[in-house]
């Protein structure tokens, strides 16, 4: 390994030691590429998962290397940690519970190698099922155009950080993981595009996604009965600081920009106001479907009435049907 990594992998640990030799074995065993570094962090796991990662380190030495911190902190302070010590000039996030498809690593270094962007994108599969895209738009090309870069990605829907390889100089003090809060990826990927000006989208499948029962998204989409607030509050946080961003980074966004942005942030919208509604509609749930509708109208940075028309022009019924239906639904309450 080089004094000055190229790429830096880094990889947060809480207890996974189910998963966690698979995971590492996929990367280790890539690394024939030179100048990488593979830097985990556990974050007080109560499992074997931290004697797993001292082990391996001990096999890998100094591919490998292991910090912890002194009490759970929660994973966007483990990322802002391995970030803090990082030394590549690129940086990939990868969960412990995933898995790399051989070849990514060779692949990854011949992009860096021709191209130079400062952000690849790639595909992934989930189980057993056909690859996703991280991208909708052109693949295996530099883009410059950061209004294609920021519709690609809200196109897809996919602001999973692990889809992401960037230049670690663009996560400066200013964009950094929200410690505390959920949604952490919906809170750094759009601000991550708009300090970007370069990108490149691999259409091949570099990651294996593990579906966990017991992971947050599981935790948030699959709930039967009860509504977890904290969670819902921390989803519509996420991207108020993209919203005062956008201005700044982009001057004149494109019209499709702003309606990949606004459809995006309608989704969601959508989403958080069905669970809201199946778990039941007391006074404070009302309010808070208020409440919500404001905050995600405000981050669209659309009004939705204009977004509907939007859906109209573009034949979208169905999106049409379902925003109008909640937004009545928020004023009703409005109006008591």
């Amino acid at each position: 390994m080089t004094d000055k990594p190229w790429l830096s992998i880094l990889i947060p640990v809480y207890n996974v030691a189910p998963y966690l030799n698979e995971c590492l074995e996929s990367v280790v065993r890539q690394c024939d590429v030179t100048g990488i570094e593979i830097c985990l962090l556990d974050d007080c796991s109560t499992d074997d998962s931290l004697q797993i990662c001292e082990q391996l380190m001990r096999v890998y030495k100094p591919l490998i290397t292991v910090r912890s911190h002194p009490k759970n902190a929660g994973l966007s302070a483990a990322r802002n940690t391995l970030l803090d010590h990082a030394k590549g000039d690129f940086v990939w996030f990868i969960d412990s519970d995933d898995r790399l498809f051989d070849g990514a690593l060779r692949r990854l270094r011949q992009i860096v190698t021709q191209h130079s962007p400062d952000i690849i994108s790639f595909n992934y599969r989930k189980g057993p099922y056909s690859p996703r895209s991280g991208f909708r738009g052109r693949s295996r090309v530099v883009q410059h155009d950061r209004d294609q870069m920021i519709q690609g990605v809200f196109k897809s829907r996919k602001m999973y950080s692990w889809l992401k390889i960037s230049r670690r100089s663009l996560w400066r003090d200013d964009l950094r993981f929200p410690v505390g809060r959920y949604f952490e990826d919906q809170a750094t990927t759009p601000g991550l595009l708009l300090r970007a000006s370069s990108f490149f989208h691999e259409p091949r499948p570099w990651i294996m996604y593990r579906v966990r029962a017991d992971s947050i998204m599981s935790s948030v989409v699959k709930a039967k009965t009860g509504f977890d607030y904290r969670k819902h509050d921390d989803m519509v946080v996420a991207m108020t600081n993209f919203r005062s961003e956008l201005p700044m980074m982009l001057e004149n966004p494109a019209p499709d920009t702003l309606y990949s942005i606004a459809h995006f942030v309608a989704r969601e919208y959508r989403k958080l106001a069905q669970r809201l509604v199946r778990a039941g509609m007391d006074d404070h749930a009302k309010a808070a479907l208020v409440r919500y509708h404001d905050q995600m109208q405000e981050n669209a940075q659309m009004p939705f009435a204009k977004l509907q028309k939007h859906y109209l022009l573009r034949g979208r019924l169905y999106d049409w049907f379902q925003l109008r239906r909640f937004c009545a639904l928020a004023l009703r309450y409005r109006m008591g």
